[in-house]
């Protein structure tokens, strides 16, 4: 509500994500647009994440997780990427989409 009073309405695909990363600040100056698979990677480039290696039962570590999402950006098809990193494409799709990612770990 707070990004919508202030900048208008949200387009289709898109959230908004926090630059604070405190999930209760409204404070429109914090907040930005992405998709869910932005807001994934801000995630884990901030180390907020139990992705990789962090995760007992993991399969992909932080930097193949952002490797998958940049192949899946630049039009690779999700089942090409799951076997090259030894997952299912529902695991790339998952990961893609800004989903669960903390049970992958290589």
């Amino acid at each position: 509500m707070s990004w919508e009073l202030a900048n208008g309405p949200i387009p289709d695909g898109l959230c908004v994500c926090h630059k604070c990363d405190v999930r209760r600040c409204v404070r429109p100056d914090h907040l930005f647009l992405g998709t869910k698979a932005e807001n994934l990677a801000d995630m884990v480039a901030k180390g907020r994440s139990a992705t990789g290696t962090r995760v007992f039962m993991g399969k992909l570590s932080v930097d193949e997780v952002r490797e998958v999402i940049r192949l899946a950006r630049a039009g690779e098809y999700q089942r090409v990427i799951g076997e090259r990193f030894g997952v299912t494409q529902s695991a790339v799709s998952l990961i893609v989409n800004g989903h669960n990612v903390a049970r992958l770990r290589a």
